[in-house]
């Protein structure tokens, strides 16, 4: 579902809005106080103070696991099936941590052989 917010030009905001809300997290107020705290943060939320997917997708996951939390505390959902479904979530989670840890270590790679690309244009013999 399509975020329902207007833009200044009249048209529908064209992003996708977040799970059980009518906004992404652009206009969801909801989410004001962590777009504050993400913009502080530059570069690392992947860019323009925005989150990357992997901020979104772990968000969404929280989201998830604590609406499961509710359901099975409210006894809506059968704490055997909950736990098959923390186990498929725990799965999903694991992917994204093992991306993220993917992304810093070629984030890192790049910077040390920007580093020694300068360090030898300099002159410098150096081997990492």
């Amino acid at each position: 579902m399509r975020c329902s917010t207007l833009t200044k030009g009249g048209d529908l905001c064209r992003r996708e809005a977040m799970d059980g809300s009518d906004y992404c997290y652009s206009h969801d107020e909801a989410y004001a106080e962590q777009r504050r705290k993400d913009a502080t943060l530059g570069g690392k939320t992947g860019g323009r103070g925005r989150p990357g997917v992997i901020s979104t997708e772990l968000a969404r996951l929280q989201r998830i696991f604590e609406r499961l939390a509710e359901s099975i505390e409210s006894g809506e959902i059968d704490r055997g099936d909950a736990a098959v479904m923390i186990q498929a979530y725990n799965g999903a989670r694991g992917c994204i941590v093992g991306a993220l840890k993917a992304q810093e270590q070629e984030e890192l790679a790049a910077e040390l052989e920007g580093i020694s690309n300068m360090l030898a244009e300099r002159g410098v013999e150096w081997h990492a």
